[in-house]
């Protein structure tokens, strides 16, 4: 079992892993008082176990920001941003189902499909600074999220990550320093399986030793991900900091947080 050590050395504040993998998961201790707020289980402070999706929950991502930021960066290095990002593009498809195990490894195929003469060796290195710098510059913790996060480590809790994502989704993490905070991260471009299936979320489980029932979900509810994560036996919380929802019905017994981190941080540690 995969165990996060949350300690204080002076003014630093440190999480030690002992190892990082795929889900984002806390653990949490019973509470003897249910909630029974309409809308939430009556279970809900029972939770062993709470994953969390990447972006537009934990994180919010401005594709305008990202392309204008590319663009720039491209250009500076002489190559075509037009071309770059319309390549960029045409593998989305087999990055998100895992063709692309590194960002070296896109940005290659792109340059090769791109670079007339193939002589673009010397540029790869710049190409993938510049895309990992845009994908930093893209993206927003969401207000409130790290700190929530630091809270539930300082309890001992796990933490954990499941998303649909290509390559990029991991670089983000690690560009903005959250890699540590997750025991757990399952990621849809190596699983080759995608939410809403309920299958990556019964991966999750397993990998944390702890059955659907004793877990929660935490998601904006994009692409019926809430309704996957319940199907899979797992208590859906949505909480959806862009106020972006989607118009999906939420499933029966889903806690609707809003965009109330507040009410979020009652639902898991109370």
């Amino acid at each position: 079992m995969l165990l996060s050590y949350w300690k204080n050395t002076g003014d630093a504040t440190r999480v030690l892993t002992a190892a990082a993998v795929t889900a984002v998961v806390l653990t949490l201790a019973p509470d003897s008082e249910h909630d029974t707020e309409e809308g939430r289980g009556a279970d809900m402070s029972s939770y062993s176990v709470v994953c969390f999706d990447l972006f537009d929950t934990i994180v919010t991502f401005d594709t305008d920001r990202y392309n204008e930021f590319r663009r720039q960066r491209l250009n500076s290095l002489a190559i075509d941003s037009n071309a770059f990002i319309a390549a960029w593009t045409a593998t989305q498809a087999d990055a998100m189902n895992g063709l692309y195990a590194r960002m070296d490894e896109r940005c290659e195929t792109v340059l090769q499909a791109i670079v007339p003469d193939g002589d673009f060796q010397e540029l790869l290195t710049h190409v993938v600074s510049a895309e990992r710098a845009a994908l930093r510059h893209a993206a927003r913790p969401v207000e409130g999220m790290k700190g929530l996060l630091i809270e539930l480590l300082t309890r001992k809790k796990r933490l954990g990550l499941i998303s649909n994502c290509s390559c990029s989704g991991p670089v983000l993490l690690e560009t903005l320093g959250w890699q540590h905070y997750f025991d757990e991260q399952v990621y849809s471009y190596i699983e080759k399986i995608h939410k809403p299936n309920p299958d990556i979320y019964l991966l999750a489980c397993d990998r944390l030793h702890v059955s659907p029932d004793m877990a929660a979900f935490v998601s904006d509810g994009d692409r019926y991900e809430l309704t996957g994560a319940s199907d899979a036996g797992l208590d859906p919380v949505r909480f959806d900091p862009s106020s972006a929802y989607f118009g999906h019905p939420l499933p029966p017994g889903c806690y609707d947080c809003g965009k109330d981190i507040s009410k979020l941080r009652r639902v898991l540690l109370t």
